[in-house]
């Protein structure tokens, strides 16, 4: 019989930025940080803080990278965080152009930060962060990472030098070439922006040419084989549709939109190391896959409650868990004359607890 779970109802609105985030509690300890009083040149980019919604900072007269998702793929970095085994950094030699979060405002000068205290794994290699002289931070919610010599010239093999005149230079790239250059041949979409990319375990996977999903073993990744072909699908402007690739507990998963917006499909699909593949899911939904269960939250249009839904691994059948009077995992907004909602992809077992927004129509809250 499958153990119950407890569900935790996140009873706010958070926006999701397609960022890398890690939970605020995963933090302890209050360190004051401030913006770099010099230039910071990254790959020949000079990075802006004044207006950065994920400003450097300063702390211990150390610069501090975001770990975000675009920020990290800028300095050629993949970031996986897991609820059980923590934060995963590790060089890809995949470096990405760079993409600024735009503040709403101007940035303080002096601001307060946590350090870390989870899990925290370097390039196979597990540090104890709180014996760090320049531990991993948590600022705004996202982790920070010291852009100290050791990181980046012994663990990363990056070109680092540091002046009065320029202040601190960094180029991440394995030649003095810009910082787009990659060394997958990831496809370019038609927006001008790179096709969908992640690593999991001891492989890359990647979007190529004409809608292929290619797996590259980080050790070596000329040798790249082919393991999924998208299908074709014009109606977003993309001739294969909007994809993605993303690592979810250490598995890499791939989403990709067939069809049109209302009659389409959002296909999720497992690519395992040995190249085979398995379809996770169909339809519109939030999902997490885990060693021992898998949970989902129904997105279908128009909103339905009791749509919370687990199973157990090797069970083909779902079963529905919460109130069933709960509408789970969406934004419900109120104009005034009405609501309006959209789906939120926060969702997260963690030990015996489901974390999920959730929301009553109708009904005090406890």
């Amino acid at each position: 019989m499958m153990k119950k779970k407890r569900i935790t109802l996140l009873l706010m609105i958070i926006f999701t930025l397609g960022i890398f985030t890690v939970p605020a509690y995963a933090a302890s300890g209050n360190v004051k940080v401030v913006l770099p009083a010099s230039k910071v040149t990254l790959n020949g980019t000079v990075i802006e803080n004044a207006t950065n919604q994920y400003p450097l900072i300063v702390y211990k007269d150390i610069t501090y990278f975001p770990m975000t998702y675009y920020d990290c793929r800028f300095l050629g970095l993949e970031s996986v965080w897991d609820s059980s085994t923590g934060l995963k950094i590790a060089k890809t030699g995949v470096n990405w152009g760079y993409h600024k979060y735009q503040a709403a405002g101007r940035n303080n000068t002096a601001y307060t930060a946590a350090i870390a205290a989870f899990k925290i794994n370097v390039n196979g290699q597990q540090i104890d962060n709180s014996r760090e002289e320049y531990p991993l931070l948590v600022f705004r919610n996202i982790t920070y990472f010291p852009l100290t010599w050791r990181f980046a010239v012994d663990e990363f093999g990056w070109k680092y030098s540091f002046d009065e005149k320029n202040g601190l230079v960094i180029n991440s790239t394995a030649s003095d070439t810009t910082a787009a250059q990659l060394t997958l041949p990831i496809v370019t979409l038609p927006d001008g922006e790179k096709g969908a990319f992640t690593m999991a375990g001891n492989y890359y996977y990647y979007q190529g040419e004409k809608g292929k999903i290619y797996q590259a073993p980080v050790a070596n990744p000329t040798e790249r084989r082919e393991v999924y072909q998208l299908t074709e699908s014009y109606y977003f402007g993309y001739e294969y549709g909007l994809s993605s690739l993303h690592t979810d507990n250490g598995k890499a998963i791939l989403k990709y939109h067939s069809g049109g917006a209302t009659m389409g499909s959002d296909h999720i699909i497992w690519l395992k190391e040995d190249g085979t593949t398995e379809d996770i899911d169909h339809g519109y939904s939030a999902i997490r896959i885990y060693d021992d269960y898998t949970v989902r939250v129904d997105h279908w249009v128009p909103p339905i409650a009791d749509n919370l839904q687990i199973k157990k691994q090797g069970e083909d059948e779902y079963t529905n868990v919460g109130d069933p009077e709960c509408y789970f995992g969406r934004f419900f907004l109120g104009d005034g004359q009405g609501l309006s909602s959209r789906p939120s992809q926060d969702l997260y077992l963690i030990k015996e607890e489901i974390y999920v927004l959730g929301y009553y129509q109708d009904k005090n809250l406890p």
